[in-house]
């Protein structure tokens, strides 16, 4: 059902000094306008909705077009209405139209706050023990998560090197296996379905969106068309090797800098193999 919104400050306003028609013509013109606030109407069919005479209709609009030295909003010099070819036009309508008066959103933010007052007395209230056991169950589901995309990966990697040539997979995992560790609820949710599809679906390009950052410098997917010659192609996997040779530069030598590098250095030897071969075939020096 249509609703209007109406400011509860208008009973502080100079409308309400206005005679009992007068302010019954406002409170329909406001019932009548549309997002726009404007009123597609007659002077009669205002008058018809409103309840009261067509003079009174056109005593009130009077008002509501001159100017009023008494309003609160200095715009249009205190005008409410203005004539239009459709009809009138409330201005100022979409100033109150924005304002959020609604039940629906205090109780939104009502509950929300309720329940983030709840959620830190929880935690203060834990014994120090609880907080660590539960920090250990979560890197514990974690750890047996991650085996569960590994062991599938390694499952369909034929499958996905005959597939995706042009896409290098140890980095593509790496991107995985990071998402994972920071969505765990989604990736335990995607672990129940066919892991297989999921792969192939974040190889297609059609993986979530990073949206935090991590310890490491984040491992950008090949978004590279494949080139068409054999000269392309030497210049293409030149490109991409300088470029893990830096990356592998930038690593750090913690265990997970150690991990990452040991996966660059196999992407490396796969690139060099691949030029060595091109380079026989004669496409390049």
């Amino acid at each position: 059902m249509p609703f209007v919104k109406l400011d509860c400050k208008i009973l502080d306003k100079s409308i309400w000094r206005e005679s009992p028609e007068v302010c019954k013509v406002w409170i329909t013109l406001l019932a009548m306008a549309d997002s726009d606030g404007l009123v597609e109407a007659a002077i009669p069919g205002i008058a018809d909705r409103a309840r009261v005479s067509i003079k009174s209709v056109e005593m009130a609009l009077r008002k509501f077009q001159a100017p009023d030295k008494y309003s609160s909003n200095p715009e249009n010099d205190g005008k409410r209405i203005s004539r239009v070819q459709e009809g009138f036009q409330i201005l100022n309508y979409g100033i109150y139209r924005e304002k959020d008066y609604t039940a629906v959103v205090r109780q939104r933010r009502h509950r929300e706050k309720v329940s983030h007052r709840d959620t830190v007395t929880a935690y203060a209230s834990a014994s120090e023990s609880e907080i660590e056991n539960k920090i250990e169950r979560l890197k514990r589901e974690s750890g047996v998560l991650q085996e569960k995309f590994n062991s599938a990966w390694m499952e369909g990697l034929p499958l996905y090197k005959l597939k995706y040539q042009n896409i290098d997979l140890d980095f593509q995992f790496e991107n995985i296996i990071d998402w994972v560790k920071r969505e765990h609820g989604k990736a335990k949710k995607s672990a129940t379905g066919n892991l297989n599809l999921f792969f192939q679906r974040w190889l297609n390009r059609e993986r979530p969106r990073f949206n935090k950052s991590t310890t490491h410098e984040r491992i950008r997917p090949n978004t590279e068309a494949a080139p068409a010659s054999k000269e392309e192609r030497v210049e293409f996997l030149r490109s991409r090797l300088a470029d893990n040779e830096q990356r592998l530069a930038r690593l750090g030598q913690d265990k997970e800098g150690r991990r990452l590098a040991a996966q660059v250095e196999g992407a490396i030897k796969n690139i060099k193999d691949q030029l060595a071969s091109l380079q026989a075939e004669g496409g390049g020096s």
